[in-house]
């Protein structure tokens, strides 16, 4: 972390850094899409405190929680093991699901596809 100073961070072990990150990340993308810790922690069909928990880093979770969690959000586990900075310059998750529907619509489709686009953009600005 930063030079001269400690903190918590440089006494954890590799396992718990690895936690803490993946509560870090967790958070962060619960927060982008709208979740509250209740409301994911619900479908995910575990307990509001163990989200909390994992959040902050005090508790690990396994590969089958995380799955669960991963499947809520609608993306893949592996998003919540690289950094927010590693993905950039690559397609969203969501990104590549809408360019499979369009790669596998019709030509007919996608042309109204493309207005439907074009008209949502419009309303946005």
């Amino acid at each position: 972390m930063s030079k001269g100073k400690l903190n918590y961070y440089d006494f954890m072990t590799m396992p718990e850094k690895i936690f803490f990150q993946i509560g870090k990340r967790l958070k962060e993308l619960r927060k982008k899409y709208g979740f509250t810790q209740a409301r994911l922690a619900e479908q995910a069909g575990i307990e509001t405190s163990f989200i909390a928990h994992i959040e902050v880093g005090r508790k690990g979770v396994s590969i089958p929680t995380l799955m669960k969690i991963a499947d809520v959000l609608d993306m893949p586990v592996e998003v919540f093991l690289r950094p927010e900075g590693e993905t950039k310059g690559r397609y969203d998750f969501k990104d590549k699901k809408l360019f499979s529907l369009i790669k596998d619509s019709t030509p007919r489709e996608r042309k109204i596809i493309y207005k439907v686009a074009r008209y949502v953009l419009k309303e946005n600005e």
